[in-house]
């Protein structure tokens, strides 16, 4: 885990208090606080190892002929990377330089606003075996990344049919099923109507369609229709399989963690319950961590310790949390020990082996 950065904290607090509306007293929750010293030596360890990376399962997919193209969104110095994988592979690879960051914070694609962000140049890249496929996708997004808005999912409503039927075509050429292409667009400026949408939609949940932490590891890339969509289940057991014949040394480790059921506040801030027993909107748990806990690189430390400070840490005192849309409460058996005031309603979703 990257060093702590004393000098970035407080513009830490100062993002943080700005995206939750939360407020936070910033000298009790530091590092250096004796009270915090314990808590933060525990968010610096991985729980548990996973050893593999976020977008294993895609190249996987492409391996056994479960989709036809990868996309990723990178960094300068990946590119050489990636060409080279290519070139081992045998596969084609379109670029386009991106003026645009991906949010560490609300996951979504923001225009660089700073001379220091634009310096640090990203890129989509696209990677198969279809060279025109490629090209159609980088003009694609090419034709989406001109639009100018600040926020690249989002268009006028002029525009907004337009918009639409580019993201259908590029989850068609991405190999997605039509059905979770379908079910994307009402929400699609909104990540959490989306979540909320999908889970109306699911009868259960497949911990092997759990993605909702991009950053570490997945089965599938797509926002499936629903949690046991069975096109997105066909292929997530596909990969899984190729995983256990490979002898992935974590794959336990990997169902641990996908298997785990979550409170969403939002895409970055995400509980995830250990030894869970769910019932309606109570749980029994013998840990929670955040899913920033299992990163391997990270740029956001001081935001992502705020929400472990001021959730994980409390929570980890505790075994059975109890939650509405006003609250959060923490018991250690029957006592409870902690009430945390929440903005917007947290949504349980129930993740299990079962």
């Amino acid at each position: 885990m990257n060093s702590f950065r004393p000098d970035d904290f407080l513009k830490a607090g100062k993002k943080y208090q700005e995206h939750t509306s939360e407020r936070i007293q910033l000298s009790e929750l530091h590092p250096e606080n004796e009270k915090m010293k314990a808590a933060f030596s525990q968010f610096q360890q991985k729980p548990f190892p996973l050893d593999i990376g976020a977008n294993e399962g895609d190249w996987i997919a492409l391996k056994l002929g479960l989709k036809p193209i990868i996309r990723e969104f990178v960094s300068y110095p990946y590119l050489d990377k990636l060409q080279k994988h290519c070139d081992k592979h045998m596969l084609q690879m379109e670029v386009l330089e991106a003026s645009v960051g991906e949010s560490r914070i609300s996951g979504k694609f923001v225009t660089q606003q700073s001379k220091a962000q634009q310096r640090s140049k990203n890129f989509f890249v696209f990677m198969g075996s279809n060279q025109k496929d490629l090209q159609t996708l980088r003009e694609i997004h090419t034709k989406m990344l001109q639009s100018g808005r600040k926020k690249w999912f989002q268009s006028a409503r002029s525009h907004r049919q337009k918009i639409e039927d580019l993201h259908r075509k590029t989850g068609e050429l991405l190999g997605y099923p039509a059905c979770c292409i379908d079910a994307f667009f009402p929400c699609l400026e909104d990540n959490r109507s989306l979540l909320q949408r999908l889970m109306g939609n699911s009868t259960s949940y497949h911990p092997l369609l759990n993605n909702l932490s991009l950053r570490m590891f997945h089965y599938i890339c797509w926002t499936p229709c629903r949690f046991d969509c069975p096109k997105s289940l066909h292929v997530a057991e596909k990969v899984d399989q190729h995983l256990q014949d490979v002898g992935t040394q974590h794959h336990r480790n990997i169902h641990r963690y996908l298997s785990m059921p979550r409170l969403y506040l939002d895409d970055r801030r995400q509980i995830l319950f250990d030894g869970a027993k769910v019932t309606d909107n109570i749980l029994q748990y013998s840990a929670a961590y955040s899913p920033c806990q299992f990163e391997t690189s990270k740029t956001n430390i001081e935001f992502d310790w705020i929400f472990y400070a001021q959730y994980i840490a409390k929570l980890n005192e505790g075994n059975r949390v109890q939650f509405n849309k006003k609250q959060i409460d923490i018991f250690r058996n029957e006592e409870r020990i902690h009430r945390l005031k929440v903005k917007t309603r947290p949504l349980l979703v129930p993740f299990s082996q079962g």
